[in-house]
């Protein structure tokens, strides 16, 4: 037991000169009133063993757990966690799950538990926009996020910046039925990716690719896929390209939705 001064910390204690040295004249103990020989120690032992032990099984919990948190309070949680300074999140090219557990999933409270992590991932699918840079990257995170991710997620913008993956893309078609909370779809097309393509390949995979976005399924109400053409360069024979492409797209999406981001 550490032994204690009365008073404030500061406080210089009383001294008393001994064959000129000079001596603490007393030390307050916090027991003043048990003396220093063995057998009062002893009684203070027994006193000790008196005193009621804390029962964890009779100790009220007044802890409140996070799940006992009103909805309300967790999604003010979840905002002040999940990327609060982020308008949108890119998605470039993972190659494996790991990738995501390492980027835009590894805050700590995707793994609290199952429904935190659900809760979460929703509430960062339903507010936040995803720039996803190819067909198999967007495949592959629609995957990872699972059910409750794709039915929070609500704006997409697919950058179309491979033509090989175009002949993949089934997996794609297959999960945006289940975005059933969808509130825009924008595509972004490279002008010499589509000519890449093949006409045929290319115009196959865009008209289907609409068609699903735009028809509504259960719990989804009909989309509004929007489109535009880019470039890599601002010159005017690359401008002049993108026009050229635009007005063949304009033939296969419609230009009613053709928009300019």
């Amino acid at each position: 037991m550490s032994v204690q001064k009365v008073g404030p910390r500061n406080t210089r204690l009383p001294t008393s000169r001994t064959a000129g040295n000079i001596q603490p004249t007393c030390y307050a103990h916090p027991f003043a009133n048990i003396s220093s020989n063995m057998s009062s120690f002893t009684g203070f032992k027994k006193l000790l063993k008196r005193q009621p032990k804390a029962n964890p099984k009779t100790a009220p919990n007044t802890g409140i757990g996070f799940l006992n948190l009103p909805g309300e309070i967790r999604n003010e949680i979840y905002q002040y966690l999940i990327f609060p300074n982020l308008q949108f999140i890119m998605i470039i090219g993972n190659t494996n799950d790991r990738c995501y557990g390492d980027s835009i999933l590894q805050h700590p409270i995707f793994r609290m538990c199952r429904q935190v992590r659900e809760e979460a991932l929703s509430f960062l699918c339903a507010n936040k926009e995803f720039h996803i840079y190819g067909v198999n990257s967007a495949s592959r995170f629609l995957d990872y996020i699972g059910t409750a991710g794709r039915q929070s997620i609500a704006n997409v913008m697919l950058c179309l910046v491979s033509h090989s993956e175009t002949l993949n893309y089934d997996r794609l078609l297959r999960y945006i039925p289940e975005m059933t909370n969808l509130k825009s779809f924008h595509l972004r097309i490279d002008k010499d990716n589509w000519y890449a393509w093949g006409e045929d390949n290319g115009k196959a995979f865009l008209q289907q690719l609409q068609a699903i976005v735009n028809t509504p399924t259960d719990g989804k109400e009909a989309g509004g896929m929007t489109w535009q053409v880019v470039g890599r360069s601002h010159l005017t024979s690359e401008e002049g390209a993108i026009l050229v492409t635009t007005r063949e797209l304009a033939q296969i999406l419609g230009e009613e939705s053709h928009r300019y981001r």
